[in-house]
């Protein structure tokens, strides 16, 4: 194997290092593709004319095989993505974790629930619980004087409270 060295035309000085001529051949043909796909780019028609001023004995086929988007023939480098939930073992723990749910309090929010990942090693199910209820001014919110009032009162003037009825409402499986 003989080694040559190359002068860079740019900085007019060697390369430190020896190259094969293999190496040098590689090279030489990987900035003739280059320069095909820029010239192809740049000049459609005329790519091919130019590619032959520019490299002596360039043929159309040679234009077409360095344009073609060569495969990568064996595995590529890159790393399997890892996924972000594991179907199966989501569908083997989901029903388990329900019936949990239900047999420890029985709300309907378990059929609400949103299934995320946590960096792919644990499943949270995150559970959003709400309920809508307008009071005598129209509002979305119990007043904090009220829900102060009803928390010193009696619990059950705070149980029998609209809104407190209206939540367990919605939010219970035997009544839907």
């Amino acid at each position: 194997m003989s080694q040559i060295l190359i002068t860079e035309p740019i900085f007019k000085r060697q390369d430190t290092q020896a190259i094969s001529i293999e190496r040098a051949n590689m090279l030489r043909e990987m900035r003739r593709r280059r320069v095909a796909k820029r010239k192809l780019k740049k000049v459609p028609l005329f790519a091919v004319e130019e590619m032959q001023t520019e490299f002596p004995g360039y043929t159309y086929d040679d234009f077409v095989a360095d344009v073609t988007r060569k495969s990568r023939k064996g595995k590529s480098f890159r790393r399997p993505k890892k996924k972000a939930f594991d179907w199966p073992r989501i569908y083997e723990e989901l029903p388990d974790l329900v019936g949990k749910m239900f047999n420890r309090k029985p709300t309907s929010f378990c059929l609400k629930m949103k299934v995320k990942a946590n960096n792919g090693d644990h499943i949270l199910l995150i559970v959003k619980v709400n309920s809508i209820y307008y009071g005598e001014y129209g509002e979305g919110k119990l007043r904090t004087e009220t829900l102060i009032k009803l928390l010193k009162g009696n619990s059950k003037d705070f149980l029998n409270h609209p809104a407190v009825l209206f939540f367990e409402q919605n939010n219970n499986l035997n009544n839907t």
